[in-house]
């Protein structure tokens, strides 16, 4: 290489760079926009997301039912049961409680008023017996 070609390709590389073109400044964010965005990612995309995963697992059937009764068919008649895993809402499985063996038919007859009560007049909604009152 003669020195002719070497001080072309010296100044060649010593060159600065091309400037490139400017960019336009940007604008900030209206402060509602900032807002929107903060509430779309930090409350509405984490809903969204739990609401996914909860009817994905429904739809698989994973868990069980929370309600007190549960409709099932006994010698061709709609009934409610009692749920036996209805406590597991509220205790762990070593402590959760089942409610009393019952059956009632899932159509009310005309004029009709179901009443619930829940414990008794000496005993607690646990199961646990109370002190009489003196």
């Amino acid at each position: 290489m003669d020195t002719l070609t070497r001080s072309t390709t010296l100044r060649k590389r010593a060159r600065a760079p091309k400037a490139e073109p400017e960019q336009p400044a940007r604008q900030p964010l209206a402060r509602w926009k900032r807002w929107l965005f903060a509430f779309v990612g930090f409350v509405l995309l984490p809903l969204l997301l739990l609401a996914l995963v909860e009817l994905s697992l429904r739809l698989a059937g994973y868990g069980y039912s929370t309600a007190f009764f549960k409709r099932v068919r006994i010698q061709g008649a709609d009934c409610f049961v009692e749920n036996d895993k209805f406590g597991l809402r509220f205790f762990p499985p070593a402590l959760a409680r089942s409610p009393p063996p019952m059956v009632m038919k899932a159509a009310k007859g005309p004029n009709t008023c179901r009443v619930f009560v829940v414990g008794g007049v000496r005993r607690s909604a646990a199961g646990i017996w109370s002190r009489p009152i003196s």
